[in-house]
């Protein structure tokens, strides 16, 4: 279980923090949904700062170009 956590954008060779709309959740063994700024980028990370004593991980990790979806993959990408 992370005690936090953010995604980070790759830009002119460093990471730099890729801002949310809204706040991060941090449930444990649940799906959340969660919006960014639209950046332009050739990769993207997630930095999880780990409670001593625990251990956590990454379930699955979606990323998508608003402009190349589908309208299956729009409602999905709204609606979780």
């Amino acid at each position: 279980m992370p005690s936090g956590w953010g995604v980070q954008y790759f830009s002119n060779g460093k990471w730099l923090p890729l801002k949310a709309h809204g706040t991060y959740g941090n449930d444990m063994d649940s799906f959340g949904t969660f919006r960014f700024e639209q950046v332009e980028t050739t990769a993207i990370r997630v930095a999880l700062q780990i409670q001593s004593g625990w251990c956590a991980g990454i379930l699955e990790m979606r990323s998508y170009e608003p402009d190349l979806l589908t309208p299956v993959q729009a409602w999905l990408a709204q609606n979780g």
